[in-house]
């Protein structure tokens, strides 16, 4: 769809404009396109130190940003050169600008998310989260904790559940907390 997209483009563009335009509007799109390398560079090393590029870029930040100014003025000189070409570049970036805020960033964002789930799972960091409401349960399901966490090398997260029945006071569940405090502090040293 995407080749059938750009042939009907390109096509149309042909018929309907001069080629100085139709070369001007490619031109600043490559300009644009190189402006964005440019900074993307510079907030990838910025934002990202950690990832391992496998080149390096002589005289860093200097010459990026000798590159993003010497670019954008380029994309201002075309400007004079051929306003028509400005906007049939605008007219290529605009709806497919709006299409990306629309549909494609919102995938982003959950791809990220998954992403750095994953990353998470793959350096092992886990947590048991052990959740009990009276000392019979707690310690039944601290040995399984313990084996999972062992190991996982994991570590192990206790709370505390005290059951209120429907139409009790809240307070009424806190009447076997000695009981309770007892396994818990217990627990804590193991």
């Amino acid at each position: 769809m995407a080749i059938l997209l750009s042939l009907v483009i390109v096509v149309a563009m042909s018929i309907s404009l001069h080629i100085e335009d139709v070369a001007s509007a490619a031109d600043i799109m490559f300009l644009l396109l190189f402006l964005q390398v440019n900074i993307a560079l510079i907030r990838l090393r910025k934002k990202r130190p950690d990832l391992d590029r496998g080149f390096w870029v002589p005289f860093f930040p200097y010459l990026t940003i000798a590159a993003v100014v010497l670019l954008f003025s380029l994309a201002v000189y075309m400007f004079t050169y051929s306003p028509l070409g400005w906007l049939v570049t605008a007219g290529w970036i605009g709806p497919v600008w709006v299409l990306y805020r629309a549909y494609a960033s919102k995938r982003e964002i959950k791809h990220v998310q998954k992403m750095k789930a994953l990353e998470r799972l793959e350096k092992k960091e886990y947590r048991v989260l052990v959740a009990a409401s009276n000392i019979t349960a707690a310690e039944r399901l601290s040995r399984i904790a313990m084996a999972f966490a062992k190991k996982n090398k994991a570590g192990i997260i206790y709370v505390r559940v005290i059951e209120v029945r429907e139409h009790q006071r809240l307070g009424k569940g806190l009447e076997d907390r000695k009981e309770q405090r007892h396994f818990w502090i217990r627990r804590r040293s193991l």
